[in-house]
């Protein structure tokens, strides 16, 4: 009978032994599991404060971010556009990233501006970019209306090099090759159709197209 008393003790031994080696494995496992991985996609390296922001979310705890958190942050970044948040268990926070396209610039509070096409305003040291510059004393709002009018129609935004806005509230657009479209304050879109059949003849070589007065169509080169 000894000889079975000892095979069990030592079948605890084992046990006990596998226990613990079981449960070292499994504690590091633990670890592994709260140190969380953090991807970030789509982010340029320009975009300094939003990595320094986001960062601080490495190493914590997956289970415990709060996502509104992670979400009021990015929103005060209004250079983006979307963003997508996925908690991927067991160990990995995804942030997908995308930003606004730059439509023109502007000067506001003596600094350069640029308005995406999510209708805000952000600054970015991006260059060589080539978009219209807007001019004049014009609401934000308002220079977005026309932008989304010019979206609309066929002129390429990066062959535009200003857009003047004057007090009356009508808009000139000065191309890059220096020609210019006079709009009248009514019917705006209406009359950029018109500029735009004109230029879709190659044989059209008016520097200036008028269109401030109501159902006039003025050429000239000066």
């Amino acid at each position: 009978m000894m000889p079975r008393s000892i095979d069990k003790k030592k079948n605890i031994y084992i046990y006990l032994f596998l226990f613990l080696f079981s449960s070292t494995i499994f504690n590091s496992n633990i670890i592994n599991f709260f140190e969380k991985n953090f991807k970030i996609i789509n982010l340029d390296t320009n975009d300094d404060l939003m990595v320094i922001e986001l960062n601080d979310l490495v190493n914590q705890n997956i289970l415990s971010l709060n996502k509104s958190e992670i979400i009021n942050s990015l929103e005060q970044y209004p250079i983006l556009n979307s963003f997508k948040i996925n908690k991927v268990y067991p160990n990995t926070l995804k942030i997908e990233l995308n930003k606004t396209k730059h439509l023109a610039k502007i000067i506001h509070n003596e600094e350069v501006f640029y308005i995406g096409e999510n209708g805000k305003l952000f600054q970015d040291d991006i260059e060589n970019l080539k978009v219209p510059i807007i001019r004049g004393d014009v609401k934000i709002k308002t220079a977005n209306q026309f932008l989304n009018l010019l979206k609309k129609s066929s002129f390429n935004l990066n062959e535009i090099k200003s857009l003047i806005f004057f007090p009356s509230g009508r808009w000139d657009i000065v191309f890059e090759n220096n020609r210019i479209i006079k709009l009248s304050e009514n019917n705006v879109f209406k009359l950029i159709k018109k500029a735009e059949l004109l230029l879709k003849d190659q044989n059209f070589d008016k520097k200036i197209i008028d269109l401030r007065i109501n159902n006039k169509i003025i050429l000239s080169d000066e």
